[in-house]
Order: C-alpha cells, then structure tokens, then sequence
C-alpha cells in the first residue's frame, strides 16, 4: 500500500514553513512593524519607525530625553503565537545623571516586552522615560511560554534569565 501526500497538506506544510510570523518556539519573528512615538502624541508624533528582519532583529535610536511610546504591530492576521521583544537600550550621546531609561518592562536597560500576534494590529505597546539620546537593539522570537486572551496574561519564569521587573 502506498500513501499520496495530497497537493492541500502538501501546501498547508509548506505555509507554515514560509509565513513571516508563524514558527517554531525561539524562532526569529520578522515582518513585525515597530514605530515610536514621543508622547503626549505618541501616534501623530512618530520619532523611529522600522520591520524586524528575517532574524526577527529591530533596531531604532531616540534623538533626546522624553517619555515615548514602542508599539509593536502587524498589518497582516496570522495563526495565534505568542511574541516576545527583548533588548538593550544603550546611550548614543553624554552619559546622563540617572537611569537610562525607565518604565514597567525595564530591568535596567534591558526591555522584555510579550504580546500575541495573530489579528490584525497591535501586539505590544511599552511607555518608556528616557534621560538622554539612546540606541535599542533586539529581536523578536516566537514565544511558548506566553499565552494571551481577551481576560488574561501569563508569564513563566525562564532560569538563567533577568530577575523580575519592579
């Protein structure tokens, strides 16, 4: 007996093998657009903006100290996975008086945002203060370990990782 791979699976396979924001727990995510906007209006006052590449990696600088808004999101619906944004902020001008930069995801410098790709639109937003010009360099990977819905969020404790955010 002999089994035929059907053209429909046989495409199906080869879909989630393609689609920019389907994959694989630490898979890279590309195609997720990243726009900062310096508040109090963060979405007519656009100061960065860029797509994660193929190695799900984004990148952008902030011209000066102020508070701003990061919000990550997509333009195309996907199947539901999990997302992570993790980096540095680094100083791109005078060493300033204080922290770097501040807000609710930061360890230090290091922001670890989460949200859930799969709808049209925004996946994460991230409100940060920072004292001087910065620099931001991270990625996004497919995300296992965080889950989503319309009434609640799930974080699980990785070993090895940064200490729990204020």
């Amino acid at each position: 007996m002999t089994t035929r791979l059907t053209p429909a699976i046989l495409a199906a396979c080869l879909l989630t093998q393609v689609s920019p924001l389907w994959g694989a727990p630490g898979d890279p995510i590309n195609g997720v657009n990243v726009s900062v906007g310096k508040k109090p209006k963060p979405s007519s006052d656009i100061v960065a903006s860029t797509t994660s590449d193929v190695g799900g990696r984004v990148r952008f600088s902030l011209p000066s100290a102020g508070d701003y808004t990061i919000v990550a999101s997509q333009s195309v619906a996907t199947s539901p996975v999990g997302l992570t944004l993790r980096g540095n902020f680094t100083s791109s001008g005078p060493a300033p008086a204080g922290p770097l930069v501040s807000g609710a995801n930061l360890n230090g410098a290091y922001l670890m945002a989460a949200g859930s790709a799969g709808s049209q639109g925004q996946i994460v937003s991230v409100d940060i203060t920072t004292s001087g010009p910065v620099s931001f360099s991270g990625n996004f990977f497919a995300d296992s370990g965080f889950t989503a819905s319309s009434n609640h969020l799930t974080f699980y404790a990785v070993a090895g990782g940064p200490s729990p955010l204020p």
